[in-house]
């Protein structure tokens, strides 16, 4: 790999590597609510229609779903950088 990284090989069969990616996933997909809805927002102030309605209580949840998930991220992150739970 380029400048000391590991092989390629090395991410395929690490547990914590899928792991992480699955965490990132997560985070994505519960994204794409709020970040459609803001689009609509804007783009009903743009043009100068009424705002969309949204719950405002369940996007509070999935910003605080999404920090859990962010903060086990970098966990993660740092179990597989030390190597942790390679199998």
């Amino acid at each position: 790999m380029f400048l000391g990284g590991k092989d390629p090989s090395f991410y395929w069969r690490n547990a914590i590597f899928w792991i992480k990616l699955a965490l990132f996933g997560l985070v994505f997909v519960l994204e794409l609510t709020p970040m459609t809805t803001f689009i609509r927002v804007r783009t009903a102030r743009r043009r100068g229609t009424a705002l969309p309605r949204f719950p405002a209580v369940a996007y509070h949840r999935i910003n605080t779903a999404e920090v859990v998930i962010v903060v086990a991220i970098v966990f993660v992150a740092a179990f597989m950088a030390r190597g942790a739970w390679l199998f």
